[in-house]
């Protein structure tokens, strides 16, 4: 019993739990400075996303999907997949309607790689 009463705990919860007023100190200094952050905090129930992406949407009436795939989306993909500024190309054929998302280089001018897109779809003979 001696060897253990002699034998103090270190540490720094120790070290607290013998000096509460020092503990007390510092959950007042982090209390108050979280109240005197808060107003300069960014609060936002929805954050804004920023996604450089363009969206090709071309209705094919009373098609099924394969149709939609080989008729809108296989064309749109070959005429776009060489244009700069395109970072990746994700398509969707769904049933009557083919669905082509651009997404752009961080950084890249959005309005000239629509211009570029739209000449090249416009350019499409057999769509």
């Amino acid at each position: 019993m001696a060897k253990q009463e002699a034998q103090e705990e270190t540490g720094i919860i120790a070290w607290f739990s013998r000096n509460h007023v020092a503990a007390n100190f510092l959950m007042l200094a982090i209390l108050l400075s979280g109240i005197v952050t808060w107003p300069t905090i960014k609060k936002e129930i929805f954050p804004e996303t920023a996604v450089d992406a363009i969206t090709i949407s071309v209705p094919f009436p009373n098609a099924t999907p394969e149709e939609v795939e080989k008729g809108i989306i296989i064309p749109i993909e070959e005429a776009i997949q060489d244009l700069e500024g395109i970072d990746t190309i994700r398509s969707a054929a769904n049933e009557s309607v083919g669905i082509v998302t651009v997404e752009a280089i961080n950084d890249f001018d959005l309005a000239r790689l629509k211009d570029k897109l739209q000449s090249r779809i416009d350019a499409i003979r057999n769509l």
